[in-house]
């Protein structure tokens, strides 16, 4: 038992939702690829599981099960033949509680990728500004491996990621966009839900908000014309 689900969203990437204890109900996306593998969020982390009776809690533990028994968590190098982990990419749509309460699961050996647009905001003071420190949430310490930058194509190691970050500041001062072209997939972090309000709380700007909406929405608009 455990308190996530693991469901396919495309062909290349499953959607996994926490069933947690701050009824946040964080959604995760993992993104198959040869040798790697995306992780977009990492939901509220293994102290909040709604049933703490539930033998699973770890996200990454129940990621890397569910990946195994289709035979994608690994790869065989053809240099070497040696069956090899794929290596994980974290991308944090921004840095709320229930984005990174899981992220020390994967600081050790994991390249992780942030909005560079408020480096300070994150450096700073990430116990509150987090909001860790009010639901008592330890506050996950990790090195940022990739400041992102608006409309920046990624790719790592030589791998076409297929992905475009949009930087988007409003609910949070370091909100991001992620744009899959291979699949036609936009993901918009917490600037849009479906069927919960949006927050406006001390560290958010209406402002930069309505801009990143605007911009987000032509965004989506120019992709649909493609």
């Amino acid at each position: 038992t455990s308190c996530f689900s693991f469901t396919p969203l495309n062909k290349s990437t499953y959607k996994v939702v926490q069933d947690d204890s701050l009824n946040e109900l964080p959604f995760i996306y993992v993104k198959v690829y040869p040798t790697l593998l995306v992780l977009i969020d990492t939901g509220c982390g293994p102290n909040h599981a709604k049933d703490p009776t539930v033998e699973e809690k770890s996200v990454r533990r129940y990621i890397e099960t569910n990946l195994d028994k289709e035979g994608k968590l690994k790869y065989v190098d053809p240099e070497t033949s040696e069956t090899k982990n794929k290596h994980w990419l974290v991308f944090i749509t921004h840095t709320h509680y229930d984005h990174i309460g899981g992220l020390f699961e994967f600081a050790d050996d994991s390249s992780i990728f942030i909005s560079g647009y408020s480096q300070e905001y994150i450096l700073k003071d990430l116990g509150c500004n987090s909001l860790c420190c009010a639901f008592n949430i330890p506050t996950p310490k990790f090195t940022v491996s990739h400041w992102l930058e608006q409309n920046e194509h990624l790719t790592f190691n030589g791998v076409d990621l297929h992905l475009e970050a949009l930087i988007t500041p409003g609910h949070t001062p370091d909100e991001i966009a992620l744009y899959d072209s291979e699949e036609h997939v936009f993901y918009a972090g917490d600037s849009l839900y479906e069927v919960l309000p949006i927050y406006i709380i001390e560290t958010s700007n209406m402002i930069e908000y309505v801009a990143s909406i605007d911009m987000m929405l032509k965004y989506v608009q120019a992709k649909n014309k493609e």
